[in-house]
């Protein structure tokens, strides 16, 4: 026979604040994908999150991101699971690393070894409102994800509603793939 467990009552539950942003407009909509890791040196455990920001639900011109205007970001960053410390997603002051225009391919690891927690990068190189439109995929030390971005329409002409593009980049430095 096959044991039951109680389900655990709901005052025994806790949660962790992992990360947070603090009023940039930046909502995210999706879940981060997940990859557990092991230090040797520190003997530490930690997880990988990919995660970007946008709002699936607006995507045209008239709307948000665009319109506010928001600048959305890709984040990719190690958690150390025995910490209770909540990164602050916001914080530019160098606990992640800005990779928006990084294109070379292999270049230097940000994570681990480099000390920052990860790196972002800024949504904006293709033009004002790109907002990721998915989850992302970790693959083999790659992530995958997909972003869209209005697209203004001239006047008198068919115009389409948007751009969309997909990123495969390094998970561990953000270059490209």
């Amino acid at each position: 026979g096959r044991s039951k467990t109680a389900p655990l009552a709901s005052g025994a539950w806790t949660s962790t604040l992992v990360a947070s942003t603090t009023g940039a407009g930046r909502k995210f909509m999706y879940a981060p994908a997940l990859l557990p890791g092991f230090d040797r040196a520190s003997g530490k455990y930690f997880i990988y999150l990919a995660l970007g920001t946008g709002d699936r639900e607006q995507p045209l011109e008239t709307q948000y991101p665009y319109t506010t205007p928001v600048l959305n970001r890709f984040y990719v960053y190690m958690d150390d699971v025995t910490s209770t410390d909540a990164k602050n997603l916001d914080d530019d002051t160098g606990e992640f690393e800005n990779f928006t225009a990084n294109t070379a391919c292999g270049g230097s690891l940000v994570i681990p070894g480099s000390g920052k927690s990860g790196w972002f990068m800024n949504l904006n190189q293709y033009g004002r409102g790109e907002q990721t439109v998915s989850g992302a995929v970790i693959v083999g030390g790659l992530v995958a994800f997909s972003t869209n971005r209005p697209v203004p329409r001239t006047a008198n002409a068919c115009a389409p509603l948007g751009e969309a593009r997909g990123y495969w980049v390094n998970l561990f430095n953000a270059s490209g793939a």
